[in-house]
């Protein structure tokens, strides 16, 4: 793919209701990972789709083809409760498994995983980003008040 990664995957994702309203985050974090990356890096990004549903997609299921020889992105709507700066480093390491290589689904060991994650963090801060390794989500500090609230166990 070329430099021009961002009009493809992202307006022709808003275009396709790939990606949906109440983005905000996510297209935040795809804006600044447009101007942070390096012009090597956006190069070397493979045709792929970027899938950011609404909250309120909910459960239900959405099926839409997706071509064999694009990659596909989730950014999940809970990102939208994460700090800008969480949400930022997430797009950022996801676009850069890209840049590795790790498009497809592969068999892996846990030592494998490990220098997966390491290697794509480290590229992720060549582009100016600081390492988040986060474990305070809000997301599901939200999450564990309104299940307290009604009585569902989270432990189930």
């Amino acid at each position: 793919m070329n430099p021009d990664w961002f009009a493809q995957a992202v307006t022709g994702g808003i275009e396709a209701n790939w990606i949906g309203d109440g983005s905000k985050r996510r297209m935040s974090a795809l804006i600044t990972a447009q101007k942070k990356m390096d012009k090597a890096s956006q190069e070397s990004l493979p045709p792929m789709i970027i899938f950011a549903p609404s909250i309120d997609v909910g459960g239900m299921t959405v099926r839409r083809p997706v071509p064999p020889d694009v990659a596909f992105v989730y950014l999940s709507p809970t990102l939208e409760f994460e700090w800008q700066i969480d949400v930022d480093f997430i797009v950022a390491h996801e676009l850069a498994h890209l840049v590795v290589g790790h498009g497809r689904q592969r068999q892996r060991s846990d030592e494998q995983v490990t220098a997966d994650e390491n290697a794509v963090d480290d590229l992720v801060m060549t582009w100016g980003y600081s390492r988040r390794k986060r474990t305070d989500s809000r997301f599901l500090r939200l999450l564990a008040k309104v299940t307290a609230l009604d009585g569902t166990d989270t432990n189930d």
